[in-house]
């Protein structure tokens, strides 16, 4: 089935690379949550590991597409893992969560804000040692640094339309229904990754500022989100 172009608008569009530059993370690691991936076990035998996200748009004009519903699934994969808890537990999560939201985004509902503790409390019943023990640190992580990430997000009937990356008191805004998703600075809607280069290449805030027709504080805040030299 072939996507317009109108179809795309409002649903955010990331190569892999995009999300992994927005979310901080690294291309390789993103690419094998999003492709799955092959591992050898202990007996040399090639095992098949499935995506953990599902792309929306898994191939337009021969790419594949993240949206921004992506984003959030990848942005919240990537606070589990960089706490330490096992693929396997966030997989098993995602399950239970796409089961009981009935979506094939599970992170990407505000609704797993809300019973998040509850699916690892599930998770904690398996037999397996190592499962149990990353139960108890993802419902660690979960009140440490995922509900703090629900604090940045606007949402709809519990689906996340919108994020901010920095926190609400700053201006750096990532919105599907604008400039296809890329991070923006909100009243003016100026690419983030635009300030942040002009800077770098300017080394002058208050010049950017007037160039761009920004705050200075516009300036610095894509700087500093897009973690440059410049910032």
């Amino acid at each position: 089935m072939t996507t317009s172009t109108t179809e795309l608008l409002g649903l955010g569009l990331y190569s892999v690379d995009e999300a992994a530059r927005i979310l901080h993370a690294n291309p390789a690691t993103v690419r094998r949550w999003v492709e799955g991936y092959y591992h050898q076990d202990s007996e040399a035998k090639r095992q098949r590991h499935r995506p953990v996200v599902l792309p929306e748009l898994d191939r337009f004009a021969g790419h594949r597409l993240l949206t921004f519903a992506n984003l959030m699934e990848l942005h919240l994969i990537k606070l589990f893992r960089d706490a330490g808890v096992h693929m396997r537990t966030i997989r098993k999560a995602a399950e239970m969560a796409a089961r009981r939201f009935a979506t094939d985004h599970p992170f990407a509902w505000k609704r797993f804000d809300t019973d998040g503790k509850a699916i690892f409390i599930t998770l904690s019943h398996e037999d397996d040692r190592e499962m149990v023990q990353d139960a108890v640190t993802a419902q660690r992580v979960f009140e440490e640094m995922v509900r703090p990430f629900f604090l940045k997000v606007d949402d709809h009937q519990n689906e996340i339309i919108r994020y901010w990356p920095l926190g609400r008191q700053e201006c750096v805004v990532i919105d599907p229904s604008r400039a296809f998703g890329q991070p923006i600075d909100d009243p003016s809607g100026v690419p983030t990754a635009v300030l942040a280069e002009a800077l770098e290449v300017e080394g002058n805030a208050e010049f950017v500022a007037r160039a761009y027709r920004v705050s200075v504080d516009a300036v610095l805040c894509a700087a500093r989100f897009e973690g440059g030299a410049a910032a």
